[in-house]
């Protein structure tokens, strides 16, 4: 039914699900959990530090930040990998594969991705995600209001993850687990918004 198709998108996902509906007026609505608003190479000076913050201390995790924001922002202007101010541990750690997706996603600016989508959106993100900054889904939110969009939902679940999972502000740690489950009131929402935004 082409008036009714609508896009669940979650982290990288959101971003290409507002790629999929600025290009496509069918798509009617969209939820991004976990979306990045920022560049991507915000994003992974956010997830650094976040992870960093709880190995360091303060003057070394500062140091350290200031060393990880010199070899992103070359990666983003220069796409030198092996320039002198790239990180030799990053280097390393990403593959000549990898390198390519790293290149295309840093010339993408989430905003002005989703400036040109006329569907609703839903964006839900966790208060305890320290993979993408809760700031992003407000960033969206505004960035949204700005361009005339006026069927949008922001909102933040305090206590939830990356993974919309329960979580007590240990990080990643978490993510192993096996107990831990989607929480409900972010299912709810969702269905609630889908349900609503394609039988409206």
């Amino acid at each position: 039914d082409k008036g009714r198709i609508g896009i669940i998108g979650h982290s990288e996902g959101g971003l290409i699900a507002s790629m999929i509906a600025a290009d496509d007026p069918n798509i009617k609505t969209i939820v991004l959990l976990g979306t990045l608003g920022h560049s991507l190479s915000n994003t992974l000076l956010y997830q650094y530090q976040c992870i960093m913050s709880r190995l360091l201390p303060k003057d070394q995790l500062t140091a350290a930040v200031a060393k990880r924001r010199r070899t992103l922002d070359t990666l983003q202007q220069i796409g030198q990998w092996d320039a002198p101010e790239v990180e030799e541990q990053v280097r390393q750690t990403i593959t000549p594969a990898q390198r390519k997706w790293f290149q295309e996603y840093f010339t993408i600016d989430p905003r002005n991705v989703i400036r040109s989508v006329h569907a609703s959106v839903a964006i839900f993100h966790g208060g305890r995600d320290i993979q993408v900054d809760p700031d992003d889904a407000i960033l969206l939110g505004i960035t949204l209001d700005e361009s005339g969009h006026h069927d949008h939902l922001v909102r933040i679940f305090p206590n939830l993850d990356h993974l919309f999972m329960r979580s007590e502000g240990f990080g990643l740690s978490e993510y192993a687990d096996p107990d831990r489950s989607l929480d409900p009131e972010l299912l709810e929402a969702v269905i609630a918004w889908i349900l609503i935004k394609l039988n409206g």
